[in-house]
């Protein structure tokens, strides 16, 4: 009896295996994709203003927290004089106040669902937003919208955006050339059309100073957990504890997104610190409610977060040390990470400013290993750091702007 032996040579089968999940995320992405635009019809409401901006450039918020990334971009536009249209999801959003007294069209185009159906017509040269995963789930490549950038809000790595996050994009304002990489390993991978990808650098570093005036207090670590799969959240009131036990001071500060997701989570950890906890803890535990984090950088003497934007914030503006758990093991099916190789940034950044990884089961001797980054000196030649990861730091609104405008130059011509 004769008997045929296939062999699938490891590259091939990684390939076939991607194919297979591709299809069966796209399978469900195109399910959810009929009931958003079922829902969106349902719910859709008019909003008093047309979606019909053609020739225009256009940049959409999700809120006010975003308003530091556009604001730069904003005024280098505003400074060369050129028009825009500034739209929001978020009636506090300043830059719709901002953008107004300066006698630019700026409007409120409703909570995200809303906005989203309004956003789905709209008619326009360009528009640019920092929401990922354009195609995909909600937010739709409108016919009428003859480019779509995205600007990063921020320089962490990619790896846990959801699958497809830029794929639908015709430009990446990136942040570093990790970044770059990564899409261009993704474009390879997939066999998509290429993007333009932009040196461009994360834009809210424009306003922000190097090295603030410095008033940390003694023993005080802030603590900053990210949100989602790669959060240390379920690790915190065992870090926290570990922490004040050793007489540490501890300022807690969950990322804003947590408020809304992690809601019954945070109001434990809220109540026990604050008044179950042990008499000799009392005072010495404070959740940072504060909007901006120069404060709490500021006041702490280390920090402990994920592998997350906190790293590059407090190494490129603090230089003081960075404890990061590394939690991409969580990462499966569903994250870009999943495919990805490279090694993150993040991790890079660590090692070369002598911040320090850990894993979960460093929750328990959490406390000698801060003491012990305490006392080491950290090494770091800023230059080198700004040169490696990150691209035109403090000037990248001005360049953001440029890039921005040979786009419409392009597509004009």
């Amino acid at each position: 009896m004769n008997i045929t032996l296939a062999y699938i040579d490891p590259g091939t089968g990684s390939l076939l295996l991607s194919g297979i999940i591709g299809v069966g995320i796209a399978l469900v992405y195109s399910l959810k994709n009929i009931f958003y635009r079922f829902w969106g019809r349902l719910t859709g409401k008019k909003i008093g203003i047309s979606p019909d901006f053609s020739g225009k450039l256009v940049f959409y918020s999700e809120g006010a927290k975003y308003w530091k990334v556009f604001k730069p971009v904003l005024d280098e536009l505003l400074r060369k004089e050129q028009e825009f249209v500034f739209l929001s999801s978020d009636t506090n959003d300043p830059g719709l106040t901002y953008i107004q007294n300066k006698g630019i069209t700026a409007h409120y185009i409703g909570e995200m669902q809303q906005a989203i159906f309004f956003l789905n017509k709209l008619k326009a040269d360009i528009c640019v937003i920092t929401t990922p995963q354009l195609g995909v789930l909600q937010l739709k490549r409108s016919k009428n919208v003859r480019h779509y950038s995205h600007i990063t809000h921020s320089p962490i790595d990619i790896h846990s955006y959801k699958f497809y996050a830029f794929d639908e994009f015709d430009s990446v304002l990136c942040c570093n050339q990790s970044l770059i990489k990564d899409l261009q390993f993704l474009e390879d991978l997939r066999q998509n059309k290429k993007k333009k990808l932009f040196e461009t650098g994360c834009t809210y570093y424009d306003e922000m100073l190097i090295r603030p005036q410095d008033t940390a207090e003694p023993n005080l670590i802030l603590y900053a957990p990210t949100w989602g799969d790669i959060s240390s959240l379920s690790m915190a009131k065992q870090v926290m504890e570990e922490l004040l036990e050793n007489d540490f001071n501890v300022l807690f500060r969950p990322h804003p997104q947590s408020l809304i997701s992690d809601k019954v989570v945070l109001q434990e950890l809220t109540d026990y610190f604050r008044e179950d906890c042990k008499t000799e803890w009392k005072g010495r535990w404070e959740l940072d409610e504060e909007k901006t984090f120069e404060s709490a950088f500021s006041r702490c003497k280390a920090v402990i977060c994920d592998l997350s934007g906190v790293i590059y914030d407090f190494v490129f503006l603090y230089q003081k040390p960075v404890f990061a758990f590394n939690t991409l093991a969580a990462l499966q099916v569903g994250y870009e990470g999943y495919y990805l190789q490279q090694e993150l940034s993040a991790i890079k950044l660590l090692q070369t400013t002598g911040g320090k990884l850990l894993e979960q089961e460093d929750t328990i001797n959490i406390a000698p290993l801060v003491k012990k980054g305490l006392d080491e000196k950290i090494h770091q030649n800023k230059d080198f750091v700004y040169d490696n990861f990150i691209f035109n730091f403090q000037q990248s609104g001005q360049i953001a702007a440029e890039q921005i405008l040979s786009l419409r130059q392009e597509i004009l011509s």
